[in-house]
């Protein structure tokens, strides 16, 4: 447990923080899956649903969207009024 603190002190300070905040809610997925593989737990519809969204949420924490226009679109013009 101590190395996971250690891991963890070591990614905060020189790491990317929003990933590493992102992959954070990873945690809960992967020991429910440690879970199910060793017959701890039982898969099911529900479980598969709720780790298709865990993983989603993390994906969208993670997700920037692109500074360049969509292909066929201009920005506005910037036209100088004068009177």
């Amino acid at each position: 447990m101590g190395l996971a603190f250690l891991a963890w002190d070591q990614a905060t300070k020189h790491g990317n923080l929003p990933l590493l905040g992102a992959l954070s809610y990873l945690a809960p997925l992967v020991s429910t899956l440690l879970l199910v593989l060793t017959g701890h737990a039982p898969a099911s519809l529900a479980l598969a649903l709720a780790a298709l969204l865990v993983v989603g949420g993390a994906a969208l924490a993670c997700w920037q969207p692109s500074a360049t226009p969509l292909s066929g679109s201009n920005p506005p013009s910037r036209r100088s009024i004068r009177n």
